[in-house]
């Protein structure tokens, strides 16, 4: 019986935190997940990929490195992912600065999975956004 109440309590909580891992994106070993970061780089907005191998990760990738014409330079200033039932939920910050060099305009981040979620939605400083693009790659 408490191994039943155990696994109902772990099924029904909510805002389980993932935990996230920021890279360095001139390190990227695996060549799938390097050639979507490159294309993705042409086009502000928010990517993501997802490893299809056991033990697998989701990565998401944010660019806000291009600036248009009378538009203020923006970076990205934080970024948290909790899960409530079998959705991910990824939400991040993206704030306005004057700075043209701010080295945050462009950022990898590894979210680890023990499973794999039916649903992922991604938040921009609180209101509900789209994906630019999904890829899939297979990492070892």
């Amino acid at each position: 019986t408490f191994v039943l109440i155990m696994s109902l309590l772990t099924a029904c909580r909510k805002d389980v935190v993932a935990s996230v891992e920021e890279m360095n994106i001139k390190s990227i070993k695996n060549e799938k997940l390097r050639s979507l970061v490159d294309s993705w780089q042409q086009e502000d907005g928010a990517y993501l990929a997802n490893n299809t191998a056991i033990g697998g990760a989701y990565y998401l990738f944010l660019n806000a490195s291009t600036v248009e014409k009378g538009e203020k330079p923006t970076y990205f200033q934080s970024l948290s992912v909790g899960f409530e039932s079998n959705v991910m939920h990824i939400y991040y910050v993206e704030k306005e600065t004057g700075d043209t060099k701010n080295n945050r305009t462009k950022i990898l981040y590894r979210i680890p999975m023990e499973s794999t979620p039916d649903t992922v939605k991604i938040y921009k400083n609180g209101e509900e956004v789209y994906f630019n693009n999904i890829g899939v790659i297979e990492e070892k």
